[in-house]
């Protein structure tokens, strides 16, 4: 019983059934102990025919994030990962979350995540993030289970299933907007330490520039810690302190960084957009009721998150040909945070 397995190990019962269940507030190091208990003790036992410890198959994912903080805050993280949770559920399986973070992966962490992908029969591995640890990937393929990336496209692209959004043209879609719109000095806030997806939206943003024959220069840009909205008003604030205000327009990686923005600007009464356009990134469900309503990119995670689940419940079953490449387009979504710079009204006049 859960109870024997608790004083085995010397863990609370409530620990012990989140071990079990696949729970990611439980370490690696605690579920591994956990698992062997539970196989000394008799716990878990081989039916006849083949191994099932779940009554419901079980999809792996894995979470990769540079540091702990962007996992906790991160809503579309926290949407995604729902919405996954829903669309396996639906489809009659269960989510084994592995969360990983930047550094160095230790010898026992790997066994560790080895045993658990045995343990729980994983019949896929999704990964969120820009996860390329060559040792479980390698696993994984020697175990000939699907292994899909989720709104990321990995490197080398051929080798493994992908379903995106297509970062680089969503960010030429905001940029070439707000150059249609008149703008000309104009803030990008993105997060420090450039991945690939900051990578590539810094790409989209370059191409509409030169398609509008405007030097690179004209777009500032600005790193912030964490795509957070503390840090996009953190942002904005600390450089209206140093600099009068010189831009027209601000880019945000993402609909909270643009909420941060708007904060700052308010507090230093500037209005939104009659003086400074604000254009996020997302579209969250909470931007329209911004003030004011908050113009985006959006990307459509339950759409992405049915997609995946289509998929990669196809690819278990043999039906779909491995491995799978889906690119997915962003929508421009215009709200009223967005109008022609001030100096375009006055030349108007």
């Amino acid at each position: 019983s859960i109870r024997s397995i608790s004083q085995i190990t010397g863990l609370s019962t409530a620990t012990v059934s989140r071990a079990l269940s696949g729970s990611s507030q439980v370490s690696e190091a605690v579920r591994g102990a956990v698992i062997s208990a539970a196989r000394t003790s008799g716990y878990i036992k081989k039916p006849a025919g083949r191994s099932r410890v779940y009554k419901r198959r079980a999809v792996g994912l894995i979470s990769f994030k540079k540091m702990r903080p962007q996992i906790i805050s991160d809503p579309v993280y926290s949407l995604f990962n729902d919405t996954l949770d829903y669309q396996f559920s639906i489809r009659g399986f269960t989510l084994a979350r592995f969360d990983l973070y930047a550094g160095h992966i230790s010898a026992e962490q790997l066994s560790q995540i080895k045993k658990r992908i045995l343990f729980e029969e994983i019949s896929a591995m999704l990964i969120y993030g820009d996860f390329s640890y060559k040792p479980i990937l390698s696993y994984l393929k020697t175990r000939l289970i699907p292994v899909f990336y989720c709104n990321r496209i990995p490197c080398p692209a051929g080798e493994f299933s992908y379903a995106a959004y297509n970062q680089e043209a969503g960010a030429f879609t905001g940029m070439n907007y707000l150059l249609n719109k008149g703008h000309r000095r104009i803030l990008l806030l993105i997060p420090a330490g450039g991945d690939n997806l900051v990578r590539s939206r810094m790409r989209g943003c370059t191409e509409a520039l030169r398609a509008h024959r405007i030097p690179e220069k004209q777009m500032r840009i600005i790193c912030i810690k964490t795509a957070a909205a503390e840090y996009g008003e953190q942002a904005i604030r600390r450089y209206l302190a140093r600099h009068p205000l010189d831009f027209t327009a601000v880019f945000c990686h993402n609909d909270m960084t643009a909420l941060g923005a708007l904060h700052a600007l308010a507090a230093r009464n500037i209005p939104v957009p009659e003086s400074v356009s604000v254009l996020g990134y997302d579209d969250l469900e909470n931007t329209a009721y911004f003030a004011p309503p908050l113009s985006t990119i959006r990307q459509d995670f339950r759409y992405l998150a049915s997609t995946i689940a289509d998929t990669v419940v196809k690819q278990i079953a043999g039906k779909k040909e491995i491995p799978a490449r889906l690119l997915l387009q962003p929508q421009l979504v215009v709200r009223s945070s967005v109008h022609i710079p001030p100096e375009n009204k006055r030349r108007k006049k």
